[in-house]
């Protein structure tokens, strides 16, 4: 396959990330010369010998339009429309992917989706055998044709980075560049180098693909061999000048339950890595609720996941949770409420990677203690005032020395107090909270933002090591 001059990620209308040195890559003859010139900004550099050249542009303020103009002795290329922003990596599986067309209101958002200040790009499928460096795919001008587009994608551009760029651009007034790359029914396995695995100590088994570097595909069963979606979707990207990752993926990886921690926390440091930033912002979307609600509280996998992927934001700096329980579907593990998806998301952006002090998380935990055959639970007064979005409270089990959990009342006695009791339970030693595959949990705070799922025993549960 020919190598292009430029890269595809620096084509017409892309969005470059603002106030840092920008990396712009292509091929070209071994040796050669090349100058890039951004605006009043230019770089240049040489030609390696594997026919690959990099130079880093000095930082810009955000703005635009600029003309980007790639040349050496022998080639010269123009790209246009090109602004200054902040560029956001939108990965994961089906979620992620899910269309605008598809959530709510989804057509009529489309149908308005006129903001020239917001562009997209989407990578196609793909999967390869060792780290790809080329990527497929062009930035569109946000607009009802790009947004609502099913020529790719599915439902058109993704809904939650799309609701997402739509909130940042709204706060921040600046350009904003949403890089989709998502794909559904994908385990995390496959978006983690074989390095990252391997550094990290999980599995590494062979990726045993046909001798050809890129698999382009809908549906294809090998997609979710170890480090495949990476080396052909993420790879490419490396190292484009990113402001963050919002990362939505974990159904196609339910039954590992708590194990998730450990392969989350690989993978964001093996991308962190690569991209050279150990402090690369990540936004983690815990799992909605999708099932029947039990009669009685039991164990479920895809609750041990969401504690996964908590334990896993809370291991790590620069990292925001989204919590999203309360707006999932009992019946679709699609649910359609993605614009709530891209606030939440947003609100965790502006608190992890611009430093602004909002209400971005719902209720914390900060300690409890069992008292008076009751729990009382206090909550970090900082997360704002404690609310029930429907009274009575729900969603709280309560549990003894057996280790079996009951339904329980709970009552807020305070802005920062819910103290939680159950007539079959005498001497309480433990408590769960949403704690179910589909919960119907109502704790939320000043701002509506729902409490996360939580349990303060560490009682073996499914997956447990």
């Amino acid at each position: 396959m020919a190598r292009p001059f430029l890269s595809p990620a620096f084509e017409d209308h892309a969005v470059l990330q603002r106030d840092v040195a920008v990396p712009i890559w292509g091929w070209h003859t071994p040796g050669a010369t090349v100058k890039v010139t951004l605006g009043a900004s230019t770089a240049q550099g040489v030609t390696g010998s594997d026919g690959k050249w990099m130079v880093k542009l000095p930082p810009q303020p955000a703005g635009g339009p600029h003309l980007l103009k790639v040349q050496s002795t022998d080639r010269e290329t123009e790209r246009r429309d090109i602004l200054m922003g902040d560029v956001w990596l939108c990965a994961g599986q089906s979620n992620m992917e899910m269309g605008v067309l598809l959530a709510q209101d989804g057509p009529a958002e489309a149908a308005k989706a006129n903001n020239p200040a917001i562009r997209l790009f989407m990578a196609p499928h793909a999967v390869a055998v060792a780290p790809s460096q080329q990527v497929e795919g062009y930035w569109r001008v946000c607009s009802p044709a790009a947004v609502g587009s099913t020529t790719v994608g599915w439902g058109g551009f993704s809904a939650a980075a799309y609701y997402m760029g739509v909130r940042l651009y709204e706060e921040l007034k600046v350009p904003i560049g949403l890089v989709q790359v998502a794909w559904m029914g994908t385990r995390i396995c496959t978006w983690t180098s074989q390095e990252g695995l391997k550094r990290a100590g999980l599995p590494t088994p062979a990726v045993a693909l046909p001798e050809f570097e890129v698999i382009p595909a809908l549906t294809d069963p090998r997609m979710n061999l170890t480090a495949a979606a990476f080396n052909g979707m993420v790879a490419p990207l490396v190292p484009m000048a990113v402001k963050g990752v919002a990362w939505y993926q974990g159904e196609s990886d339910t039954s590992m339950g708590l194990a998730y921690e450990r392969s989350l926390v690989a993978m964001v440091n093996d991308w962190r890595g690569r991209w050279g930033d150990p402090s690369l912002p990540f936004l983690i979307v815990q799992l909605h609720g999708h099932g029947e609600p039990v009669a009685e509280p039991a164990d479920h996998k895809l609750a041990e996941l969401r504690e996964a992927q908590a334990n896993a934001v809370a291991r790590m700096t620069r990292c925001g949770l989204v919590v999203t329980h309360d707006i999932g579907d009992r019946k679709n593990i699609h649910p359609k409420y993605k614009a709530e998806v891209g606030r939440r998301l947003a609100l965790q952006a502006l608190s992890v990677a611009y430093g602004r002090v909002v209400r971005a998380s719902g209720p914390k935990l900060l300690s409890w203690a069992a008292e008076d055959g009751a729990v009382r639970l206090t909550f970090d007064p900082s997360t704002g005032p404690l609310k029930a979005s429907e009274l009575p409270l729900r969603g709280f089990q309560i549990g003894g020395a057996d280790r079996r959990f009951v339904w329980a009342q709970a009552v807020l006695e305070t802005e920062t107090v819910v103290v939680v009791r159950s007539p079959s339970v005498a001497d309480p030693k433990a408590v769960r909270y949403a704690w179910s595959a589909f919960p119907e949990g109502t704790l939320v705070n000043g701002a509506g933002l729902p409490c996360a799922p939580f349990r303060t025993d560490a009682w073996p549960v499914l997956t447990s090591p």
